[in-house]
């Protein structure tokens, strides 16, 4: 029986700027060459295809089967533990300690009521961090959407339960980024809505980022752009995609603004990352090589344009479709890029297949990436653009890992994928949609839920925006 789908552990992206990287790169070009010559066969490719769906299906029995055996325990049933047990003999630092870490915000927010101690400890730093960074299964795994007016909602994943949380704003275009560990990141631009038909026109007003907790409300804290964005067209800001995470190595949080610029015949990639400790941005370049192909005029494309897909956080690393394209050969390569946050250095991945994906329709892209239960997921459109494949990656980083989840016929333009592998919750502007795959048909509800421009995972927390700044002493200010 194959390994279930657990949390993965942190595993670091192999490095462009290392061997191993040009080897990476190297690896996904010339691979996918060769696989691509070997499709003209029919016959072969059907059997092939027969045989990956029966091993795709008693994959995805095993998961399902482990599903089950790790199913998290209700929330409703550890608040009535509490409830039955008020009388009974239990350790205070059982409760303090192990019980209420591990409760939802919603439980810890009215547990402040119960006394003055339990106030004092839900609001303290340490508990709020304790909270916010373990691995918590009873906190509610949820979908933050963001509507045309600047509303958010959070949806549960469990029993699809919404939660209003406001509107962010009533006059400036708001869009939403991503989240980490209970913090959002969006982006506020200076434009009024009436000025904005489509969110790709959004940067071509001034504008800024805003790191934001919905649990509390308010405006957050407001975090100005590299002056380069607004100043040089090879810096725009439109041309780039953005990222939000957490990393552990350096406990701290970044923004990340990701492009490929063309340099002679070989790409340079420009990230401007953001440390919200320090509140300071650093501007890093790096030129992309692959010595096979040094004779050919390489450019590298990402896949999403920065308004439909951010970067893809799982493992503590931001990730983009893109595209590899040789010039002189008129071929085009898929890929993986990821940006390690702890290393903070840029690496290369395998999709699953070469040619994943058909981009025949130019609404969207060939494929796309997605996180469902911690893992990277890819998931791209066939048989123009009727059919979806999703597929996991259960070892992070590692090519032969990948493994499908799904292969469904969807008559209509999807964008977010959300959930575990087998219940599946999709977003598109028409509305949502939550698919359940651990029948053998497939039962689809949808749910109306309209005017949605983006959507990310979220888990909520205390953690406050404040927080996350470290101010510096009287002598580091006079340095």
């Amino acid at each position: 029986m194959s390994s279930p789908p657990q949390s993965p552990p942190h595993k670091k992206l192999k490095s462009s700027t290392e061997d191993a990287g040009e080897e990476t790169l190297m690896h996904i070009i010339s691979s996918e060459t060769q696989n691509s010559e070997t499709q003209n066969n029919e016959t072969q490719n059907s059997e092939t295809q027969n045989s990956a769906t029966q091993n795709s299906e008693t994959q995805n029995r095993e998961i399902q089967n482990r599903e089950t055996q790790k199913r998290e325990i209700p929330k409703h049933m550890i608040l009535k533990f509490l409830s039955e047990t008020q009388n009974r003999e239990i350790p205070d630092h059982v409760i303090l300690t192990e019980i209420l870490p591990r409760l939802p915000v919603d439980s810890l927010l009215r547990f402040k009521q119960v006394c003055k101690e339990w106030e004092l400890l839900i609001s303290s730093p340490d508990f709020i961090n304790d909270h916010a960074f373990r691995q918590n299964p009873l906190s509610s795994r949820s979908v933050l959407s963001i509507a045309n007016d600047s509303s958010l909602t959070a949806i549960d994943y469990e029993d699809l339960d919404f939660t209003p949380l406001g509107q962010y704003s009533s006059v400036n275009p708001i869009f939403l980024i991503g989240s980490s560990h209970g913090l959002v990141l969006l982006i506020s631009s200076d434009a009024t809505k009436g000025q904005l038909r489509f969110p790709s026109l959004l940067l071509y007003f001034e504008f800024d980022f805003r790191t934001f907790n919905p649990v509390f409300g308010g405006l957050g804290n407001t975090i100005y752009p590299p002056p380069k964005f607004l100043q040089s067209t090879d810096f725009a800001a439109k041309d780039y995609s953005f990222g939000f995470g957490y990393s552990s190595t350096h406990d701290e949080f970044y923004i990340v603004a990701i492009n490929f610029l063309v340099s002679s015949n070989h790409p340079v990639v420009v990230v401007f990352l953001y440390n919200c400790s320090t509140q300071k941005w650093i501007e890093k370049h790096k030129v992309i090589t692959a010595p096979s192909y040094e004779e050919q005029r390489m450019a590298i494309i990402l896949e999403d344009v920065w308004y439909k897909h951010s970067g893809t956080l799982v493992n503590e690393a931001l990730h983009w479709g893109a595209i590899i394209v040789l010039e002189d050969l008129w071929c085009n390569h898929q890929c993986i890029v990821g940006f390690d946050l702890g290393s903070q250095k840029l690496g290369f991945m395998s999709l699953p297949s070469a040619n994943f994906g058909e981009s025949a329709i130019f609404i969207r892209s060939a494929f796309s990436l997605c996180c469902l239960n911690d893992f990277l997921c890819a998931w791209a459109y066939f048989k123009g653009g009727r059919r979806v494949e999703m597929w996991m990656m259960k070892e992070y980083g590692v090519r032969k890992s990948w493994t499908k989840l799904f292969c469904a016929d969807m008559n209509s333009t999807y964008w977010y994928f959300f959930g575990k592998p087998r219940q599946i919750m999709i977003f598109n502007f028409d509305g949502l949609r939550y698919v359940d795959f651990s029948c053998i048909t497939p039962r689809w509800s949808k749910v109306d839920f309209q005017d949605q421009v983006k959507a990310v995972n979220y888990v909520q927390s205390l953690l406050s925006p404040d927080a996350i700044i470290k101010y510096p002493t009287s002598g580091e200010e006079n340095e």
